[in-house]
C-alpha cells in the first residue's frame, strides 16, 4: 500500500504559522494539527523543557517569551501567530508567575507579531476573564466582573489585541476546560481519571446544564479554519461543546463508560452556567462535537491511556 501523500504546503492565506506553547497540551495539539495539514509551523517551548515528538513541517525553537530579546531572535517571515503558551490557574501559582508568563509574555508576543506584520493572531484566552458570573449563561457579551489574577492575566492579552493596527485580524478564544489525550487540570478530566481508578465521585448541582468543554481536535480545526477567513480588528468569544447535558447525566455517562465507584450528590458549590458560543458559530463557522460524544471520546482516551 502506498503511503498517503502529505498535503501540499503553503496553502491558505497564512502559510507559515508561529505557535507558542508547542510543548504544552493545547498548543502542542494545535501545532501538530497545522503541520499535518500542510502548514509550515515554528513552535516554541520553554528553554530546557521537553520537546514534542517530531512532526514533518513542525520546527521547534526554544524561547523565553517573557524576554523580548529571546523571542525576537527567532527571526521573521511568519504570517500568523497562535499564542497558546501560558501558566494555568492552579494552587501555588504566584502573581509574579502570572505576570511574567501570561502578561509580559503576551505583550512580547503581540509586539513580535507586529514586527513580523502578520495577518492573523489567534489567542487562547479563558472564560475565567469573566470573573464572577451572575447568570446561567455565558456568551460573548457577558460582563467582566472582578476576575481572579489568572483571569485578569488573560484579559490583559485581550486588551492588548484591542490596540492592534489595521490589517492584523485577531481572535481571542475564551476557552472552558480543554480535553483530549494527555489533558489535565479540569473537572471533566479529573472526574474521568477518578472513575477509571475505580473510585467514586461527588457532584453538585446535579440538574444544572453543562457544555463547558472543548476537545483539542475541535480547537485545532477551528484554528486552522481561522487562517482562511477574512478578518480585521479584534473579537473575543467563548467556545464550548455542542448541546448540553445535566451534571447528573454527565456523571452517569462517564461512569457507564469507565466504571468506578458510586456517584454522591453534595449540596453547595459555585453557581453553574452553560456557554452560549453562538457568536463563534454564526460569525466564524465554529463547529464542535456534541457534549455526549465528547464525553465518550474523553472517556475512551482516559481508558486507553490507563491501559498503556
Amino acid at each position: 500500500m502506498k503511503a498517503k501523500p502529505r498535503p501540499k504546503r503553503h496553502h491558505g492565506w497564512f502559510p507559515h504559522s508561529f505557535g507558542t506553547g508547542a510543548g504544552g497540551f493545547a498548543g502542542g495539539a494545535i501545532a501538530k494539527k497545522l503541520a499535518q495539514a500542510g502548514y509550515d509551523v515554528t513552535g516554541t517551548v520553554r528553554p530546557g523543557s521537553p520537546r514534542p515528538l517530531p512532526t514533518s513541517g513542525l520546527a521547534i525553537a526554544e524561547a523565553d517569551l517573557s524576554n523580548a530579546d529571546s523571542l525576537f531572535a527567532l527571526g521573521s517571515g511568519f504570517t500568523a501567530v497562535i499564542h497558546a503558551a501560558a501558566t494555568v490557574d492552579r494552587p501555588g501559582v504566584t502573581a509574579s508567575q502570572l505576570f511574567r508568563d501570561n502578561m509580559q509574555a503576551t505583550f512580547n508576543t503581540v509586539q513580535f507579531a507586529q514586527r513580523n506584520e502578520v495577518g492573523r493572531f489567534i489567542y487562547m484566552s479563558s472564560v475565567s476573564v469573566h470573573g464572577r458570573i451572575n447568570g446561567p449563561v455565558v456568551d460573548h457579551e457577558t460582563p467582566i466582573i472582578d476576575p481572579s489574577p489568572y483571569g485578569y492575566s488573560k484579559r490583559l492579552g485581550e486588551l492588548l489585541l484591542n490596540e492592534i493596527p489595521d490589517g492584523l485580524g485577531a481572535v481571542s478564544l475564551r476557552l472552558p476546560g480543554v480535553v483530549g489525550p494527555g489533558g489535565h487540570s479540569n473537572w471533566l478530566t479529573r472526574t474521568c481519571e477518578t472513575l477509571a481508578a475505580g473510585n467514586g465521585i461527588t457532584i453538585r448541582n446535579p440538574d444544572a446544564r453543562f457544555n463547558n468543554a472543548v476537545h483539542t481536535d475541535d480547537l485545532s480545526s477551528f484554528c486552522e479554519a481561522l487562517l482562511h477567513l477574512p478578518l480585521t480588528g479584534h473579537r473575543a468569544m467563548p467556545l464550548a461543546a455542542g448541546g448540553d447535558l445535566s451534571i447528573r447525566d454527565v456523571a452517569d455517562r462517564l461512569q457507564a463508560r469507565l466504571g468506578g465507584g458510586p456517584i454522591k450528590i453534595e449540596a453547595g458549590g459555585s453557581a453553574p452556567f452553560v456557554i452560549d458560543d453562538g457568536f463563534a458559530r454564526r460569525e466564524l463557522n465554529y463547529r464542535s462535537m456534541e457534549t455526549g460524544p465528547l464525553l465518550d471520546r474523553l472517556a475512551d482516551d482516559i481508558r486507553a491511556a490507563k491501559v498503556q
